[in-house]
């Protein structure tokens, strides 16, 4: 767990009247973390472009001169793009192999975005 930052210590309930913001930080857990609640449950719907790639052939009228058949030139882009409201870092929560943890976002930084060029050729 991580220790909530001074926003939330100095908005969360503390006494019985207290309008607070965030529900009450249990003190006796390691670095005052909160306890899990529905207070903290969001939607975590998205739209994600994943992959985009884009390609092109060289003319096989140029190429069979040197002995190749087909070469194609490529460039392509994972994680592209997500389109959600949720507020952390990525709403496709990855928690490892923990099944008893699914959907509960622990800060892990968000899948990477990847480029990559590329050239294939067929001899």
């Amino acid at each position: 767990g991580r220790t909530p930052g001074p926003d939330v210590l100095d908005l969360a309930w503390k006494e019985q009247g207290d309008q607070a913001e965030f529900a009450i930080i249990n003190g006796k857990k390691a670095h005052n973390r909160l306890t899990p609640s529905s207070q903290f449950v969001e939607d975590g719907s998205f739209i994600k472009l994943r992959n985009v790639k884009i390609a092109y052939e060289l003319p096989a009228k140029i190429l069979s001169r040197v002995g190749i058949k087909t070469t194609s030139l490529y460039a392509l882009v994972n994680n592209v793009a997500t389109w959600t409201n949720y507020k952390g870092f990525d709403p496709e929560i990855v928690t490892g192999n923990n099944p008893l943890q699914v959907g509960r976002d622990n800060s892990r930084y968000p899948r990477s975005r990847e480029f990559l060029l590329g050239l294939s050729l067929t001899f």
